[in-house]
């Protein structure tokens, strides 16, 4: 029985007008490269990404992940989601833990107190003291109810019901996500460290 990383990469970003956000420049790397750097060090087994065939899904693959490749019927994040669940179903995962290519700020630090939080009560994630949102973590006992989602919200319908028991406090900053060029600009300088540094 495996735990899996499941990095979700396949979004459309239509906000972000200069190319594909992911193979954006965020601190000298690809932006998909922080989260992906953090979601090997998190203690998983095997890492997946959901991505389109493309530069993403190629430094990915370099990078040592198994690549799921979604095609143009899979247009939300619902239908990653089910493609990486899939995948996860099939590989014997006892649990996936979930994370965003567009949030470079998590650490590996986070994304394993979510996987442990979640690996002792079943489900996890993580909140900004408002909100509960990716990282997140689902036990293959969540499977069915994965499949079933549907939009482009994702996981957010099971994850805003969570008790807090079942939440890993964040700071703001740390969950941030890139949406736009501004998001990417502002974003930069910002005092955190991203595991993708060139600096680590």
């Amino acid at each position: 029985m495996t735990q899996i990383g499941l990095l979700l990469c396949a979004g459309h970003a239509r906000r972000f007008t200069a190319g594909d956000k992911l193979a954006a420049r965020f601190r000298g790397v690809p932006l998909v490269l922080h989260a992906a750097t953090a979601l090997q060090r998190s203690g998983v087994a095997t890492c997946l990404a959901v991505a389109r065939r493309g530069p993403v899904a190629d430094c990915l693959a370099q990078r040592g992940f198994d690549i799921v490749h979604a095609g143009p019927e899979q247009q939300t994040m619902s239908d990653s989601l089910r493609l990486g669940v899939l995948q996860a179903i099939a590989r014997d995962a006892v649990g996936v833990l979930i994370a965003l290519g567009d949030m470079p700020f998590v650490t590996s630090s986070d994304l394993t107190a979510v996987r442990q939080r979640g690996s002792q009560i079943g489900i996890a994630a993580a909140t900004d003291g408002t909100r509960r949102l990716p990282p997140a973590w689902f036990s293959a006992a969540h499977f069915p109810t994965l499949l079933e989602l549907a939009g482009d919200q994702g996981a957010g319908q099971l994850l805003r019901r969570l008790a807090p028991e079942a939440t890993v406090t964040l700071h703001p900053d740390l969950l941030a996500d890139i949406d736009t060029e501004d998001d990417l600009s502002r974003l930069e300088p910002l005092e955190l460290r991203a595991a993708g540094d060139r600096t680590e």
